[in-house]
């Protein structure tokens, strides 16, 4: 993906990504030179999380080990899961507002 490609994502893909920017598990945004690279990082895990963010259990599995994945801790690890609590439930907002905007026109 290149940045061009990120001008195609719709509403809810666009927040989805920025939510994960904003969470950014790998710490891409400390990378110094690299950093403007964190926009094109967690694009690909967009449509899974679409997938299955309408079920609560789902999405935070798949969450965990996404985390989990990249960056090697315990997928019980408390302030893992701490976090992943908050991105559930940012994303979950996310998706029901953009439903509403899909809804309402």
């Amino acid at each position: 993906m290149d940045y061009n490609e990120l001008k195609r994502l719709n509403g809810l893909q666009t927040r989805i990504n920025l939510a994960l920017i904003h969470w950014d598990p790998i710490g891409i945004q400390n990378f110094g030179i690299f950093a403007h690279n964190v926009y094109l990082e967690y694009v690909r895990y967009i449509d899974p999380i679409i997938e299955v963010i309408s079920v609560r259990s789902k999405l935070e599995k798949l969450l965990l080990d996404l985390a989990a994945d990249v960056t090697g801790l315990d997928r019980e690890n408390r302030k893992l899961r701490l976090e992943i609590e908050r991105l559930v439930k940012s994303l979950m907002e996310i998706y029901k507002e953009e439903e509403f905007k899909r809804e309402s026109k």
